[in-house]
């Protein structure tokens, strides 16, 4: 069992009908790629299930990603995705079991949240993610209350001309039990000159979080695409 395809009707939040598979459109990312010593990060894993894949070097690859989804079957909302590389415990990179897990992941829009939180047992809290398009430039503004968590500034952030469908899984928690949330992403194929970023901490968890794996320093890898497409498909459970 893996990929569910078929139409699948979760039920209702907010008087509105959630069904899987949910297509996300007009999509823009940023994704920023930090190099880090697995122990650094190895703690974010909650539960027993779930372990860090860890590269054979002992690093793993930390994602922040902003999105900006313009539309949708769930809506426009904007997102900020702290992820680290996920495997099953005892599984191995041969498996081809690699997805990854959200590290406490934002979203400025309470609908999405309960989706994310009741449907799919990631627990997204809600929070101001602005995106400002000037020119060729973008900028990704975070925060928590009224303090500033983070401030994102790419300079030439021209998109890439091409992008390829990447088939992912997020490991989760529904209810306190394992899941698999697998979900399909277009993906550019073009990456930006790291020094085009420009990244401002404030403070908060997020802050808290991305100070821990060093920043404010310079990602090892920056892309960036615009109109993307994403969809995500029914959770199952784990092991299936």
């Amino acid at each position: 069992r893996g990929r569910v395809e078929r139409t699948t009707t979760w039920g209702m939040i907010d008087g509105r009908s959630v069904v899987f598979p949910a297509h996300t459109s007009e999509l823009n990312v940023l994704m920023l790629v930090f190099v880090t010593p697995a122990e650094v990060v190895r703690s974010w894993l909650p539960g027993d299930d779930f372990e860090l894949a860890v590269a054979p070097d002992g690093t793993a690859h930390v994602v922040l990603a902003v999105h900006e989804c313009l539309g949708g079957d769930w809506g426009a909302c904007n997102t900020c995705d702290l992820s680290v590389p996920a495997r099953p415990v005892g599984a191995s990179a041969s498996d081809e079991r690699d997805g990854v897990y959200l590290r406490d992941p934002l979203v400025n829009r309470r609908f999405h949240g309960e989706i994310a939180y009741w449907c799919m047992g990631i627990p997204r809290r809600v929070a101001a993610v602005d995106v400002a398009h000037r020119g060729d430039s973008v900028s990704f503004l975070v925060a928590e209350g009224d303090e500033p968590a983070l401030d994102v500034r790419v300079a030439g952030a021209t998109p890439a001309a091409r992008s390829r469908l990447v088939r992912n899984r997020c490991y989760a928690y529904l209810d306190g039990e394992p899941v698999v949330v697998p979900f399909d992403l277009e993906f550019p194929e073009r990456f930006l000159d790291r020094d085009s970023v420009t990244i401002v901490l404030g403070t908060g968890p997020l802050a808290d979080d991305l100070a821990t794996i060093g920043l404010p320093r310079r990602p090892d890898a920056v892309a960036w695409g615009t109109g993307l497409d994403c969809t995500f498909h029914a959770p199952y459970p784990y092991p299936p």
